[in-house]
């Protein structure tokens, strides 16, 4: 995928959606790049995601916002490797 698909695509659901990330919530990962997640997520309509690896949740709630948008049934699963978290 071109940097300018990826750009359309975000433009499509990310921003017309109007996503908002919880600001109560730790990010790992940064804003670009969950912008791509929530976009995939929005066009590939998957019906099941497992996520490894959850720290604080930012992911998951960004995921999770994209499958509920959908509106399509969906499995989520999620493990934490850390017992710390």
């Amino acid at each position: 995928m071109t940097n300018e698909e990826e750009r359309l695509l975000e433009e499509n659901y990310f921003l017309k959606d109007g996503f908002l990330f919880p600001p109560e919530v730790e990010y790992r990962i940064d804003f670009d790049s969950l912008r791509a997640i929530y976009s995939f997520v929005r066009e590939w309509k998957p019906k099941s995601v497992l996520e490894i690896g959850t720290s604080h949740g930012g992911s998951t709630l960004t995921i999770l916002g994209a499958l509920l948008k959908n509106k399509r049934p969906f499995k989520f699963v999620a493990s934490e490797l850390l017992d710390d978290l």
